[in-house]
């Protein structure tokens, strides 16, 4: 089969985009024909050729003026992902579209032109950004749903995005609007949601439960042999380290653990999140895949600090 596997990053930035890389892997070793569109990045491994990839846009230090505001247009609408997407359609003719996190930095226009095709498009929900403009329905430490029955408004009025007017203004309109056009839901045929719990939320937030199937994330069966070698005891924690992830509780408790086992974080420090000057705490640096896996197998176990909203 011809697979269409879509994601804005095409490096593991987040576990979003790490089950993106390894539902590739997985499907290229079961003798899948899989093409790739994505977001031109430094960060990008793995990339057989991205000609087709849209060009870089951002909104941390990291990226300049223009890549600002060329994404925040992004967010409604994009000729040049469209363009982009087209010449993909037209040279690789897939038999179906697996979506993964295409909004800001891809844009959801795309979603229309893979439908005039008539071609299948399935969708992994990795957030909950269909139903509200605060993705991880979390603001101000504590569980977010005052946007329920399409009451975006809300989100401008708390500031929930971030704790930014201008942002969470941003993302209003841009719920408004993919919501008018019926963006997703004209154009999405099925939804995977890795979870019961996150399937129950999605319908009870309003979305179709027919259109709903529950498929829990798989594991690599690289990590299941495990190689502890000597040396000092660690957990480790890698993904986005940010304030929403829960990172903050999660050195607060070993920085107090009465143990020899440390914390050993990996990932990209996102909206100035400030790491804490720790014995007990370890930063790695982003890691690609290559450099992560040693770490993952001599780890005693891997944690994460996520809350549920």
């Amino acid at each position: 089969m011809k697979i269409l596997e879509i994601n804005k990053f095409h490096f593991a930035k987040g576990g979003a985009d790490k089950h993106f890389l390894d539902v590739i892997s997985l499907l290229e070793n079961q003798g899948h024909e899989v093409a790739v569109f994505s977001m031109r990045h430094s960060k990008n491994s793995g990339v057989k050729q991205d000609n087709y990839f849209v060009s870089t846009v951002g909104y941390t230090q990291e990226y300049s003026l223009w890549e600002k505001l060329k994404g925040a247009f992004r967010m409604f609408h994009s000729f040049e992902a469209k363009k982009k997407i087209n010449e993909l359609l037209d040279d690789f003719q897939p038999d179906i579209a697996h979506i993964h996190n295409i909004y800001h930095q891809l844009s959801p226009a795309i979603l229309f032109e893979i439908k005039k095709r008539n071609i299948p498009i399935v969708m992994t929900v990795h957030d909950y950004k269909l139903i509200n403009p605060n993705y991880n329905l979390y603001s101000n430490g504590k569980s977010y749903d005052r946007c329920r029955d399409k009451k975006y408004y809300q989100c401008f009025l708390d500031r929930c995005v971030k704790n930014s007017y201008l942002k969470s203004f941003l993302a209003m309109l841009e719920m408004y609007w993919h919501e008018s056009l019926g963006t997703y839901g004209k154009n999405i045929d099925i939804y995977i949601a890795p979870s019961e719990f996150a399937k129950r939320t999605l319908v009870e937030w309003g979305m179709d439960h027919e259109k709903i199937i529950v498929l829990p994330h798989f594991i690599n069966k690289e990590l299941a042999i495990t190689a502890q070698a000597d040396g000092e005891k660690y957990a480790l924690y890698y993904g986005r380290i940010s304030k929403e992830k829960g990172v903050a509780d999660l050195m607060s408790i070993f920085e107090n653990l009465n143990s020899k086992t440390k914390l050993y974080m990996a990932g990209e420090i996102e909206n100035n999140f400030k790491i804490r000057e720790s014995e007990n705490i370890k930063y790695l640096g982003y890691l690609d895949k290559n450099e992560l896996m040693p770490y993952i197998k001599k780890a005693d176990f891997v944690v994460s600090a996520s809350k549920l909203p």
